[in-house]
Parts: structure tokens; C-alpha cells; sequence
């Protein structure tokens, strides 16, 4: 097509400035897909139990999974490190909080917009407030 046709396609397209400086994804975005795939999951395991009958199914399914996603404090004391001498090697939290943060928002999010798609009744209860926890414990961190 030559030169003149690229100078011309370059100008129209709002994607050849990205293609001349691309930017990196920030680091994470793996992690909320799976979030929201796996709060997806749960929804759908949550609208399954009640269809199928199972009485508190959905209750009882939604509020283990988000317990589990929340974390539960651990009541064990902390044993400082021994000794004047330098600290421990890679001491930054793996995975970093603001990821673990993201993850329980993005599960909220995909939670409450399954239970705002349902009728009325336990799925859609448990849902509700399976999507609360989970934004108060991201908001938490």
C-alpha cells in the first residue's frame, strides 16, 4: 500500500499512538479475572441450590465462600525476628494487600450483579449480603 496509505491509516487511528508507546498492564489483572470468575461460580452454585430446593443451600454455600474469601483473623503472636542484626529476606506480603483488595471488589461487584438479576428469595438474599462482606472487607484493607 506504501508510506502514504500508513501515514494516512496512523492518523485516523486512535490505536497507532498506543502502538508507538505501550504502556504495560499493571500487574494483577490475572487475579480479578479469577475473581470475578470465581464469584460468578458461586452465584451460580448459590441460584442452583435453591432451584434445586435444598432449604438454606444458597445461604449456607454463599456464606462459607465468602468467610473463606475474607480470611478469618489468625490468633497466633507474632515471634520477632531474634537478634540486632539485619531482618529477614523478602519481607513484602505476597500476594500484596492492594491485590487481595481488588480481588474482594471485583467479587462484590460480580456477586451483587448476579443478585440484582434474580427474583426475589434466598439466592438472591444470601447474594446481597455475600456482596456486602465482601465490600467491607476490601474497603477494610
Amino acid at each position: 500500500m506504501g508510506p502514504h496509505y500508513m501515514r494516512s491509516v496512523s492518523r485516523a487511528s486512535p490505536g497507532s499512538w498506543v502502538e508507538l508507546n505501550p504502556q504495560p498492564i499493571p500487574p494483577g489483572h490475572e487475579a480479578q479475572l479469577a475473581a470475578a470468575r470465581l464469584a460468578n461460580e458461586i452465584a451460580h452454585a448459590a441460584v442452583a441450590a435453591e432451584a434445586a430446593g435444598v432449604e438454606e443451600g444458597a445461604a449456607r454455600l454463599v456464606s462459607g465462600a465468602v468467610d473463606d474469601w475474607c480470611g478469618t483473623p489468625q490468633g497466633h503472636v507474632p515471634i520477632p525476628w531474634p537478634g540486632p542484626w539485619p531482618g529477614p529476606p523478602n519481607t513484602a506480603p505476597d500476594p500484596e494487600p492492594w491485590v487481595v483488595a481488588s480481588m474482594r471488589l471485583v467479587g462484590a461487584l460480580t456477586v451483587a450483579s448476579v443478585a440484582s438479576r434474580i427474583p426475589q428469595g434466598d439466592a438472591c438474599e444470601a447474594l446481597a449480603q455475600g456482596a456486602e462482606q465482601l465490600l467491607e472487607a476490601a474497603l477494610k484493607d
